[in-house]
Protein backbone atom coordinates (compact mmCIF):
# COMPACT_ATOMS: atom_id res chain seq x y z
CA UNK A 1 0.00 0.00 0.00
CA UNK A 2 1.64 3.25 -1.15
CA UNK A 3 0.55 6.82 -0.43
CA UNK A 4 1.38 9.72 -2.72
CA UNK A 5 3.70 11.33 -0.19
CA UNK A 6 6.25 8.50 -0.44
CA UNK A 7 5.10 6.45 2.51
CA UNK A 8 4.98 2.64 2.65
CA UNK A 9 2.50 1.21 5.13
CA UNK A 10 3.75 -2.07 6.57
CA UNK A 11 2.19 -4.49 9.06
CA UNK A 12 5.02 -6.97 9.75
CA UNK A 13 4.05 -10.57 10.54
CA UNK A 14 3.09 -10.23 14.22
CA UNK A 15 3.08 -13.71 15.74
CA UNK A 16 6.67 -14.68 14.90
CA UNK A 17 9.53 -12.52 16.12
CA UNK A 18 11.74 -13.78 13.28
CA UNK A 19 9.25 -13.11 10.49
CA UNK A 20 8.45 -9.72 11.99
CA UNK A 21 12.12 -8.71 12.07
CA UNK A 22 12.64 -10.03 8.54
CA UNK A 23 9.64 -8.05 7.24
CA UNK A 24 10.96 -4.85 8.82
CA UNK A 25 14.42 -5.46 7.36
CA UNK A 26 13.04 -5.93 3.85
CA UNK A 27 10.79 -2.87 4.25
CA UNK A 28 13.81 -0.76 5.24
CA UNK A 29 15.73 -2.01 2.19
CA UNK A 30 12.80 -1.09 -0.05
CA UNK A 31 12.40 2.33 1.62
CA UNK A 32 16.06 3.16 1.05
CA UNK A 33 15.94 1.89 -2.53
CA UNK A 34 12.84 3.92 -3.41
CA UNK A 35 13.66 6.95 -1.22
CA UNK A 36 10.58 6.52 0.96
CA UNK A 37 9.69 6.06 4.61
CA UNK A 38 7.73 3.25 6.22
CA UNK A 39 4.97 3.34 8.81
CA UNK A 40 4.94 0.26 11.05
CA UNK A 41 1.47 -0.78 12.24
CA UNK A 42 0.17 -3.68 14.29
CA UNK A 43 -3.11 -4.99 15.66
CA UNK A 44 -3.96 -4.85 19.34
CA UNK A 45 -4.19 -8.15 21.17
CA UNK A 46 -7.84 -8.72 22.03
CA UNK A 47 -9.77 -11.73 23.36
CA UNK A 48 -9.40 -15.23 21.97
CA UNK A 49 -10.12 -16.72 19.45
CA UNK A 50 -9.79 -13.43 17.52
CA UNK A 51 -6.55 -12.53 19.25
CA UNK A 52 -3.63 -11.74 16.94
CA UNK A 53 -0.52 -12.49 18.98
CA UNK A 54 2.32 -9.96 18.79
CA UNK A 55 5.61 -11.70 19.61
CA UNK A 56 7.60 -8.52 20.33
CA UNK A 57 5.89 -5.11 20.50
CA UNK A 58 9.19 -3.27 20.73
CA UNK A 59 10.05 -4.17 17.13
CA UNK A 60 7.27 -1.78 16.07
CA UNK A 61 8.82 1.02 18.13
CA UNK A 62 12.28 0.94 16.55
CA UNK A 63 13.66 4.13 15.04
CA UNK A 64 15.41 4.82 11.76
CA UNK A 65 15.70 7.61 9.23
CA UNK A 66 13.48 5.41 7.04
CA UNK A 67 10.72 4.99 9.64
CA UNK A 68 7.98 7.63 9.90
CA UNK A 69 6.43 8.08 13.35
CA UNK A 70 2.73 8.95 13.49
CA UNK A 71 1.06 11.13 16.11
CA UNK A 72 0.23 8.76 19.05
CA UNK A 73 -3.52 9.50 18.90
CA UNK A 74 -3.67 8.96 15.13
CA UNK A 75 -1.60 5.77 15.55
CA UNK A 76 -4.05 4.45 18.16
CA UNK A 77 -7.08 5.12 15.93
CA UNK A 78 -5.52 3.49 12.85
CA UNK A 79 -4.40 0.42 14.79
CA UNK A 80 -7.82 0.10 16.43
CA UNK A 81 -9.48 0.11 12.99
CA UNK A 82 -6.91 -2.40 11.78
CA UNK A 83 -7.71 -4.65 14.74
CA UNK A 84 -11.45 -4.41 14.02
CA UNK A 85 -10.94 -5.29 10.35
CA UNK A 86 -8.84 -8.39 10.98
CA UNK A 87 -11.15 -9.50 13.78
CA UNK A 88 -14.05 -9.50 11.30
CA UNK A 89 -11.94 -11.40 8.73
CA UNK A 90 -11.10 -14.00 11.36
CA UNK A 91 -14.77 -14.39 12.16
CA UNK A 92 -15.42 -15.08 8.47
CA UNK A 93 -12.56 -17.57 8.52
CA UNK A 94 -14.05 -19.46 11.48
CA UNK A 95 -17.42 -19.52 9.71
CA UNK A 96 -15.74 -20.89 6.57
CA UNK A 97 -14.13 -23.68 8.60
CA UNK A 98 -17.46 -24.44 10.30
CA UNK A 99 -19.39 -24.82 7.03
CA UNK A 100 -16.67 -25.84 4.55
CA UNK A 101 -14.05 -27.48 6.77
CA UNK A 102 -11.16 -25.10 6.10
CA UNK A 103 -9.98 -21.66 7.23
CA UNK A 104 -9.19 -18.77 4.92
CA UNK A 105 -5.52 -18.53 3.97
CA UNK A 106 -3.29 -16.76 6.48
CA UNK A 107 -2.68 -14.17 3.76
CA UNK A 108 -6.13 -12.81 4.56
CA UNK A 109 -6.34 -13.49 8.31
CA UNK A 110 -2.89 -12.20 9.26
CA UNK A 111 -1.95 -8.50 9.00
CA UNK A 112 0.85 -8.57 6.42
CA UNK A 113 -0.04 -5.39 4.54
CA UNK A 114 2.74 -4.16 2.28
CA UNK A 115 4.96 -7.22 2.66
CA UNK A 116 4.74 -8.33 -0.98
CA UNK A 117 5.59 -4.79 -2.04
CA UNK A 118 8.86 -4.92 -0.10
CA UNK A 119 9.76 -8.25 -1.71
CA UNK A 120 9.52 -6.69 -5.16
CA UNK A 121 7.58 -9.71 -6.40
CA UNK A 122 4.28 -9.49 -8.25
CA UNK A 123 2.06 -11.89 -6.31
CA UNK A 124 -0.33 -12.60 -9.20
CA UNK A 125 2.35 -12.84 -11.90
CA UNK A 126 5.63 -14.07 -10.46
CA UNK A 127 8.71 -13.13 -12.46
CA UNK A 128 12.04 -14.67 -11.39
CA UNK A 129 13.94 -12.30 -13.67
CA UNK A 130 12.45 -9.26 -11.96
CA UNK A 131 13.29 -10.67 -8.55
CA UNK A 132 16.83 -11.66 -9.55
CA UNK A 133 17.58 -8.11 -10.71
CA UNK A 134 16.58 -6.53 -7.43
CA UNK A 135 20.17 -6.52 -6.06
CA UNK A 136 19.64 -8.06 -2.63
CA UNK A 137 23.41 -8.05 -2.16
CA UNK A 138 23.33 -4.26 -1.94
CA UNK A 139 20.33 -4.36 0.37
CA UNK A 140 21.88 -6.74 2.87
CA UNK A 141 25.51 -5.66 2.76
CA UNK A 142 25.01 -1.89 2.95
CA UNK A 143 24.10 -1.16 6.55
CA UNK A 144 20.85 0.56 7.53
CA UNK A 145 20.97 2.08 10.99
CA UNK A 146 18.00 1.11 13.16
CA UNK A 147 17.88 1.42 16.93
CA UNK A 148 15.79 1.76 20.06
CA UNK A 149 14.80 5.17 21.41
CA UNK A 150 17.58 6.96 23.29
CA UNK A 151 15.65 7.02 26.58
CA UNK A 152 15.14 3.26 26.42
CA UNK A 153 18.79 2.64 25.61
CA UNK A 154 19.91 4.60 28.67
CA UNK A 155 17.70 2.48 30.95
CA UNK A 156 18.66 -0.80 29.27
CA UNK A 157 22.37 -0.04 29.53
CA UNK A 158 21.99 0.27 33.30
CA UNK A 159 20.07 -3.01 33.40
CA UNK A 160 22.86 -4.74 31.48
CA UNK A 161 25.30 -3.68 34.18
CA UNK A 162 22.92 -5.01 36.85
CA UNK A 163 22.96 -8.38 35.10
CA UNK A 164 26.71 -8.43 35.61
CA UNK A 165 28.23 -7.10 32.39
CA UNK A 166 31.22 -4.75 32.93
CA UNK A 167 30.89 -1.38 31.22
CA UNK A 168 32.34 -1.23 27.68
CA UNK A 169 32.88 -5.00 27.62
CA UNK A 170 32.31 -6.69 24.24
CA UNK A 171 30.16 -9.78 24.09
CA UNK A 172 28.55 -12.29 21.72
CA UNK A 173 24.91 -13.36 21.80
CA UNK A 174 23.99 -17.01 21.44
CA UNK A 175 20.60 -18.63 20.91
CA UNK A 176 20.07 -22.40 20.82
CA UNK A 177 16.56 -23.46 19.84
CA UNK A 178 15.04 -26.20 22.02
CA UNK A 179 11.33 -26.16 21.17
CA UNK A 180 9.88 -25.11 24.51
CA UNK A 181 8.67 -21.71 23.28
CA UNK A 182 6.34 -23.25 20.68
CA UNK A 183 5.99 -26.52 22.61
CA UNK A 184 7.16 -28.51 19.60
CA UNK A 185 9.59 -31.32 18.96
CA UNK A 186 11.05 -30.28 15.62
CA UNK A 187 14.26 -32.27 15.82
CA UNK A 188 15.53 -30.76 12.56
CA UNK A 189 15.67 -27.34 14.25
CA UNK A 190 16.25 -28.07 17.95
CA UNK A 191 19.74 -28.50 19.39
CA UNK A 192 21.60 -29.69 22.47
CA UNK A 193 23.30 -26.92 24.44
CA UNK A 194 26.30 -29.14 25.29
CA UNK A 195 27.50 -29.00 21.67
CA UNK A 196 28.09 -25.26 22.08
CA UNK A 197 30.29 -25.39 25.19
CA UNK A 198 33.60 -25.42 23.28
CA UNK A 199 32.56 -22.43 21.15
CA UNK A 200 31.44 -20.47 24.21
CA UNK A 201 34.70 -21.24 25.98
CA UNK A 202 36.64 -20.08 22.91
CA UNK A 203 34.84 -16.72 22.77
CA UNK A 204 35.48 -16.16 26.47
CA UNK A 205 39.18 -16.99 26.07
CA UNK A 206 39.38 -14.37 23.31
CA UNK A 207 38.39 -11.76 25.88
CA UNK A 208 34.66 -11.65 25.29
CA UNK A 209 31.56 -12.42 27.31
CA UNK A 210 28.65 -14.54 26.09
CA UNK A 211 24.96 -13.80 26.66
CA UNK A 212 22.52 -16.64 26.06
CA UNK A 213 19.14 -15.58 24.63
CA UNK A 214 15.81 -17.40 24.76
CA UNK A 215 13.07 -18.08 27.30
CA UNK A 216 12.69 -19.76 30.67
CA UNK A 217 11.49 -23.07 29.14
CA UNK A 218 15.06 -23.75 28.02
CA UNK A 219 17.64 -25.96 29.70
CA UNK A 220 19.72 -23.98 32.17
CA UNK A 221 23.41 -23.65 31.36
CA UNK A 222 26.09 -24.83 33.78
CA UNK A 223 28.20 -22.11 35.35
CA UNK A 224 30.61 -20.41 32.94
CA UNK A 225 32.91 -17.56 33.79
CA UNK A 226 31.88 -14.40 31.91
CA UNK A 227 28.64 -16.02 30.77
CA UNK A 228 25.10 -14.69 31.39
CA UNK A 229 22.11 -17.04 31.16
CA UNK A 230 19.81 -14.11 30.40
CA UNK A 231 16.41 -15.93 30.18
CA UNK A 232 16.72 -16.86 33.86
CA UNK A 233 17.41 -13.33 35.08
CA UNK A 234 14.63 -11.06 36.41
CA UNK A 235 15.56 -8.50 33.75
CA UNK A 236 14.23 -10.26 30.66
CA UNK A 237 11.95 -8.07 28.53
CA UNK A 238 11.04 -7.50 24.90
CA UNK A 239 13.12 -4.31 24.78
CA UNK A 240 16.10 -5.99 26.45
CA UNK A 241 15.99 -8.83 23.89
CA UNK A 242 16.51 -6.25 21.14
CA UNK A 243 19.08 -4.22 23.04
CA UNK A 244 21.32 -7.22 23.66
CA UNK A 245 21.40 -8.26 20.01
CA UNK A 246 21.80 -4.68 18.80
CA UNK A 247 24.93 -4.18 20.89
CA UNK A 248 26.63 -7.56 20.58
CA UNK A 249 29.87 -7.96 18.62
CA UNK A 250 28.46 -10.94 16.72
CA UNK A 251 25.63 -13.46 16.91
CA UNK A 252 25.78 -17.28 17.13
CA UNK A 253 22.51 -19.13 16.71
CA UNK A 254 20.46 -21.98 15.34
CA UNK A 255 17.62 -21.34 12.83
CA UNK A 256 15.08 -19.40 14.89
CA UNK A 257 13.58 -15.95 15.42
CA UNK A 258 16.52 -14.14 17.07
CA UNK A 259 18.60 -14.88 13.95
CA UNK A 260 16.39 -12.48 11.98
CA UNK A 261 16.74 -9.81 14.67
CA UNK A 262 20.52 -10.09 14.31
CA UNK A 263 20.08 -9.71 10.55
CA UNK A 264 17.84 -6.67 11.11
CA UNK A 265 20.60 -5.02 13.15
CA UNK A 266 23.30 -5.98 10.61
CA UNK A 267 25.28 -8.08 13.07
CA UNK A 268 27.87 -10.64 11.88
CA UNK A 269 26.17 -14.06 12.12
CA UNK A 270 27.28 -17.66 12.56
CA UNK A 271 24.15 -19.69 11.76
CA UNK A 272 24.45 -23.23 13.15
CA UNK A 273 22.52 -26.38 12.27
CA UNK A 274 20.49 -25.46 9.19
CA UNK A 275 18.46 -28.32 7.70
CA UNK A 276 17.45 -26.56 4.48
CA UNK A 277 20.13 -25.82 1.90
CA UNK A 278 17.81 -23.88 -0.41
CA UNK A 279 16.29 -21.27 1.90
CA UNK A 280 18.99 -21.08 4.57
CA UNK A 281 21.02 -18.07 3.49
CA UNK A 282 23.99 -16.30 5.06
CA UNK A 283 22.84 -12.85 3.99
CA UNK A 284 26.18 -11.01 4.23
CA UNK A 285 29.46 -11.99 2.59
CA UNK A 286 31.30 -12.90 5.79
CA UNK A 287 28.41 -14.63 7.58
CA UNK A 288 28.83 -18.32 8.36
CA UNK A 289 26.27 -21.06 7.67
CA UNK A 290 26.84 -24.55 9.11
CA UNK A 291 24.52 -27.34 7.93
CA UNK A 292 23.40 -30.39 9.84
CA UNK A 293 24.46 -33.84 8.69
CA UNK A 294 21.81 -35.71 6.70
CA UNK A 295 21.59 -39.50 6.59
CA UNK A 296 19.69 -41.32 3.83
CA UNK A 297 18.11 -44.63 4.81
CA UNK A 298 17.70 -45.53 1.14
CA UNK A 299 21.36 -44.95 0.32
CA UNK A 300 22.47 -46.19 3.75
CA UNK A 301 24.97 -43.40 4.20
CA UNK A 302 25.45 -39.75 5.10
CA UNK A 303 25.07 -37.44 2.11
CA UNK A 304 27.57 -34.76 1.24
CA UNK A 305 26.25 -31.35 0.12
CA UNK A 306 26.23 -32.27 -3.54
CA UNK A 307 24.35 -35.53 -2.94
CA UNK A 308 21.92 -33.77 -0.63
CA UNK A 309 21.01 -31.26 -3.31
CA UNK A 310 20.38 -34.02 -5.84
CA UNK A 311 17.80 -35.58 -3.50
CA UNK A 312 15.49 -32.60 -4.04
CA UNK A 313 12.80 -30.90 -2.01
CA UNK A 314 11.80 -33.97 -0.02
CA UNK A 315 15.22 -34.02 1.66
CA UNK A 316 14.91 -30.57 3.24
CA UNK A 317 13.16 -29.45 6.38
CA UNK A 318 10.34 -27.17 5.33
CA UNK A 319 7.35 -27.94 7.57
CA UNK A 320 8.17 -31.68 7.38
CA UNK A 321 10.95 -34.04 6.34
CA UNK A 322 10.59 -37.27 4.35
CA UNK A 323 10.92 -40.34 6.59
CA UNK A 324 13.84 -41.57 4.45
CA UNK A 325 16.09 -38.88 5.92
CA UNK A 326 17.49 -38.28 9.38
CA UNK A 327 19.25 -35.09 10.43
CA UNK A 328 22.06 -35.15 12.98
CA UNK A 329 23.34 -32.21 14.99
CA UNK A 330 26.73 -30.69 14.40
CA UNK A 331 29.51 -31.74 16.74
CA UNK A 332 31.06 -29.42 19.31
CA UNK A 333 34.25 -29.34 17.20
CA UNK A 334 32.33 -28.29 14.05
CA UNK A 335 30.55 -25.50 15.89
CA UNK A 336 33.85 -24.36 17.39
CA UNK A 337 35.39 -24.15 13.90
CA UNK A 338 32.40 -22.17 12.60
CA UNK A 339 32.81 -19.64 15.42
CA UNK A 340 36.54 -19.42 14.75
CA UNK A 341 35.73 -18.67 11.10
CA UNK A 342 33.30 -16.01 12.32
CA UNK A 343 36.03 -14.33 14.37
CA UNK A 344 38.81 -14.97 11.86
CA UNK A 345 37.35 -14.75 8.32
CA UNK A 346 40.66 -15.70 6.66
CA UNK A 347 40.14 -19.28 7.87
CA UNK A 348 37.16 -19.70 5.55
CA UNK A 349 37.81 -21.35 2.19
CA UNK A 350 36.30 -18.98 -0.37
CA UNK A 351 36.82 -21.48 -3.20
CA UNK A 352 34.78 -24.17 -1.46
CA UNK A 353 32.10 -21.65 -0.52
CA UNK A 354 31.77 -20.59 -4.17
CA UNK A 355 31.43 -24.19 -5.34
CA UNK A 356 28.70 -24.83 -2.80
CA UNK A 357 26.72 -21.70 -3.69
CA UNK A 358 26.91 -22.53 -7.41
CA UNK A 359 25.48 -25.98 -6.73
CA UNK A 360 22.80 -24.48 -4.50
CA UNK A 361 21.48 -22.21 -7.23
CA UNK A 362 21.72 -24.81 -9.99
CA UNK A 363 19.83 -27.50 -8.11
CA UNK A 364 17.39 -25.01 -6.62
CA UNK A 365 16.30 -24.10 -10.14
CA UNK A 366 15.82 -27.77 -11.03
CA UNK A 367 13.74 -28.40 -7.93
CA UNK A 368 11.50 -25.40 -8.40
CA UNK A 369 10.98 -25.78 -12.14
CA UNK A 370 10.76 -29.49 -12.71
CA UNK A 371 12.00 -32.10 -10.28
CA UNK A 372 9.38 -31.59 -7.56
CA UNK A 373 6.39 -30.31 -9.51
CA UNK A 374 6.98 -31.81 -12.95
CA UNK A 375 6.91 -28.57 -14.91
CA UNK A 376 9.53 -27.29 -17.33
CA UNK A 377 8.48 -23.72 -16.63
CA UNK A 378 8.08 -22.76 -12.98
CA UNK A 379 5.72 -19.91 -13.95
CA UNK A 380 3.08 -22.47 -14.99
CA UNK A 381 2.83 -24.15 -11.61
CA UNK A 382 3.07 -20.84 -9.78
CA UNK A 383 0.26 -19.21 -11.76
CA UNK A 384 -1.98 -22.24 -11.45
CA UNK A 385 -1.69 -22.37 -7.67
CA UNK A 386 -1.55 -18.81 -6.37
CA UNK A 387 -4.05 -17.10 -8.65
CA UNK A 388 -6.93 -18.69 -6.77
CA UNK A 389 -7.87 -15.85 -4.36
CA UNK A 390 -9.41 -18.23 -1.84
CA UNK A 391 -6.78 -20.96 -1.55
CA UNK A 392 -3.36 -19.58 -2.59
CA UNK A 393 -0.41 -21.89 -2.04
CA UNK A 394 1.34 -19.86 0.66
CA UNK A 395 4.32 -22.17 1.11
CA UNK A 396 5.01 -22.40 -2.62
CA UNK A 397 4.97 -18.63 -2.91
CA UNK A 398 7.36 -18.32 0.03
CA UNK A 399 9.69 -20.84 -1.60
CA UNK A 400 9.83 -18.83 -4.83
CA UNK A 401 10.48 -15.56 -3.04
CA UNK A 402 13.30 -17.01 -0.97
CA UNK A 403 14.91 -18.67 -3.97
CA UNK A 404 14.74 -15.47 -5.99
CA UNK A 405 16.39 -13.61 -3.13
CA UNK A 406 19.17 -16.19 -2.89
CA UNK A 407 20.02 -16.12 -6.59
CA UNK A 408 20.01 -12.34 -6.75
CA UNK A 409 22.09 -12.10 -3.59
CA UNK A 410 24.88 -14.36 -4.80
CA UNK A 411 24.93 -13.57 -8.51
CA UNK A 412 25.06 -9.84 -7.95
CA UNK A 413 27.52 -9.92 -5.07
CA UNK A 414 30.25 -11.24 -7.36
CA UNK A 415 30.56 -14.49 -5.42
CA UNK A 416 29.28 -16.44 -8.45
CA UNK A 417 29.66 -15.63 -12.12
CA UNK A 418 26.52 -16.00 -14.21
CA UNK A 419 28.47 -17.63 -17.04
CA UNK A 420 29.92 -20.38 -14.88
CA UNK A 421 29.12 -23.84 -16.21
CA UNK A 422 31.05 -25.85 -13.64
CA UNK A 423 28.54 -26.89 -11.01
CA UNK A 424 30.45 -28.71 -8.30
CA UNK A 425 30.05 -29.59 -4.66
CA UNK A 426 32.24 -28.21 -1.92
CA UNK A 427 35.08 -30.48 -0.88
Amino acid sequence: MTLKFNILIITPTPSSVGNCARDIKLALIEARRSNKKIILLRCYEIFRPLKIKVANRELYNLESRYIYKLNPILLFVIQALLTLYFSLVRLVSYAKRLFFGKHLSYIYTTPIIGIFKTLRVNYSNFSPKEAFNYRWDYGFNKKINIDLHENKKTKLKKILQKIGMPENQWYACIHIREGGYYKDNVTERNNSISNFFLAIDYVIKQGGWVIRLGDSSMTKFPKFKNFIDYPFTPFKSEAMDLYLIKNCKFYIGTPSGPYDIAMLFDKPIASIGSSNWLTGIPAKKNDILLFRHIYSKRHKKFLDHFEWMREGWKAMHYRSINENYIFYENSAEEILRAVKCMMNPSILSIENKNKYLSSKIFYGKKIISKKIYGYQNSQEIFSSTVNNPFEPNDHLYDMYVRYAMIVSLYFNSGIIKKSSKNIEAPI
